[in-house]
């Protein structure tokens, strides 16, 4: 048995330049297709909350798109009654790594796939004004969320490069950038960025349930476990590390790069009650990182997934 995890240029894709009629029938051969192959698809939380910030019910044309695609994912993910979702990343932390629930984290979750079921079912202006409040707070969510990434990783090179911006990092000095690319490749990166995602856990934790605030040295044995757990969300973080550190990537302009990473978590050898893991995306970075990881990690693009389900 295997579960499908699949991002958002999928839906989009597959909606694209469709009448309604024409995804259903789709998503019918898709869903029929994936049953005899005894796989399952999971409602991406990740991809609904991109997909909900792009919102704007005052332009049409925008919003079209956004409905079609936000239909397909709830339609492939469930029915009119019930659906079943990959938790939040967080969700997956606190629970491997501190064995508690973030109750929090799972009731945004429920109105993120409520607002999801709502606009598939009643994509109207009046539903649009009635989801307002928790479509605004997504967005912010959002924001505030690439905003924290961009921050964090131009203060990590601000440290190294104190002129530098987050950009243009030892802009004269190749032997210096590629000593950080070195440094960036070694484990001591990869534990420090694992004690980063589970510290912020950590304080979602003590808010809610006065979990104790570990220190770093405290996370640092669950760092070395997290890291087996989670290698691929942790490669392509130092990928990208690598990439501003070349100079190769303005991370101002690609701040949404952090829900790539948070869907890695999706990607690799963790099953889901002992379901193996199928994940989708024609985003070659991740499909390069996955694979680099654990070359028996399972992704496929677009097409190859319609093409391993026989769909023509």
């Amino acid at each position: 048995m295997f579960k499908v995890i699949l991002d958002t240029n999928f839906y989009r894709n597959l909606s694209r330049n469709k009448s309604n009629k024409q995804i259903i029938r789709l998503l019918n051969k898709v869903k029929s297709a994936e049953n005899k192959k005894d796989i399952y698809p999971l409602f991406n939380p990740i991809v609904a909350k991109e997909l909900l910030a792009h919102i704007n019910y005052k332009n049409w044309t925008n919003r079209k798109y956004i409905i079609q695609s936000l239909k397909a994912l709830y339609q492939h993910s469930g029915n009119t009654e019930n659906y079943e979702a990959i938790p939040l990343p967080e969700l997956l932390i606190g629970k491997s790594f501190f064995q508690q629930e973030i109750q929090m984290k799972i009731e945004t979750q429920k109105a993120i796939g409520q607002m999801v079921f709502n606009i598939a079912k009643k994509p109207y202006l009046d539903t649009f004004l009635k989801l307002q409040k928790n479509l605004s707070l997504n967005k912010k969510h959002i924001e505030e969320g690439e905003k924290g990434f961009t921050e964090s990783i131009t203060n990590f090179f601000k440290q190294i490069d104190p002129n530098s911006n987050g950009n243009n990092i030892f802009k004269s000095d190749k032997s210096k950038r590629n000593a950080i690319t070195k440094q960036i490749e070694n484990k001591k990166t990869s534990i420090e960025i694992a004690s980063a995602m589970l510290h912020l856990t950590n304080l979602l934790l003590n808010a809610e349930n006065n979990t104790k605030i570990l220190s770093l040295i405290e996370l640092e044995p669950i760092a070395e476990e997290f890291i087996k757990t989670f290698p691929e969300p942790i490669n392509l973080q130092k990928n990208v590390f690598k990439k501003v550190a070349q100079n190769k990537f303005n991370i101002e302009k690609n701040s949404n790069y952090i829900w790539d990473i948070h869907m890695m978590y999706y990607v690799g050898q963790n099953t889901i009650n002992s379901s193996k893991m199928i994940f989708v995306t024609s985003d070659k970075a991740m499909i390069k990182s996955a694979l680099s990881t654990n070359n028996q990690n399972i992704i496929y693009n677009y097409n190859e997934y319609l093409d391993f389900l026989d769909i023509k």
